[in-house]
């Protein structure tokens, strides 16, 4: 079932026909079972509410029952159908859009997770933290005590996931001087070593300029050169998205006044 909706094998009858299966069918006994239908159902729109209440109130009843696996996984599926279905795409919605037995459900989940989330790993961390974003949530409390889980965590975190998490405080307008101040050392280190992705890299200069105080304190000629370097390479290749040229320019022009003279042949 998860498999099939998601792929919109058949017709809109035939949809319906199972959703209506499921909800006559619903069996809560295996929780992973139901874990992966809501995975699978997390970029389909489903037609028939009570199937959708039936999930939501799935998570709701179960929410204490959930391994950490599962909990992220429904967190993540969640977010992910948020985004998906909504008209403001990554904007400023919130859950406060949703029906109300949606946002109780999902607050449970949220409050759980951040009771378990000093056991979590760190890509589970970080996932979690993008996904209280990009659900809109604005907990002051959340994003402290994830911050204080990441700040424990910080030498296990990839750059991938120090840059989710600081893409995701920054959009939420939380953070501590700390925080972003060992989020941003921990990437230009990485970066200095050449173990930044490109489109990792992109994000982060398109923030790091924005955090002033610790941008101005930190950001130098060196760091400059390594980004042109970085980048360099991968404009020549005439498979570069455009997009990504745009946000190259954008970026050089906001930190080019860290080196004396533009290299006019680097990029060229």
């Amino acid at each position: 079932m998860e498999n099939l909706l998601p792929q919109n094998i058949g017709s809109n009858e035939f949809h319906q026909e199972l959703e209506q299966f499921l909800v006559a069918n619903f069996n809560e006994e295996n929780l992973m079972n139901i874990v992966n239908l809501i995975k699978g159902l997390s970029l389909y729109t489903i037609k028939e509410e009570e199937l959708n209440k039936l999930l939501f109130k799935f998570i709701a009843d179960h929410v204490e029952d959930f391994s950490i696996k599962q909990l992220e996984i429904l967190l993540w599926s969640i977010s992910r159908k948020h985004l998906a279905h909504n008209p403001n795409g990554r904007g400023n919605s919130t859950i406060s859009e949703m029906a109300e037995y949606e946002q109780e459900s999902i607050l449970k989940l949220v409050n759980v997770i951040k009771n378990k989330s000093a056991s979590m790993k760190p890509r589970g961390v970080a996932f979690a933290i993008e996904s209280f974003a990009n659900l809109g949530i604005y907990d002051e409390d959340l994003f402290k005590r994830m911050e204080r889980v990441v700040l424990a965590k910080i030498d296990d975190f990839i750059p991938h996931y120090t840059i989710k998490v600081m893409q995701s405080f920054f959009k939420q307008g939380f953070g501590s001087g700390e925080l972003y101040d060992a989020l941003i050392n921990k990437i230009l280190e990485a970066n200095e070593q050449e173990k930044v992705k490109y489109s990792d890299l992109l994000k982060f200069y398109e923030i790091y300029p924005e955090v002033n105080y610790i941008y101005d304190n930190t950001m130098s000629e060196e760091h400059y050169k390594t980004f042109v370097k970085s980048i360099g390479i991968l404009i020549k290749d005439k498979k570069f998205p455009t997009e990504d040229v745009c946000k190259v320019f954008n970026i050089l022009i906001r930190i080019s006044p860290y080196t004396p003279q533009f290299e006019e042949n680097s990029l060229q």
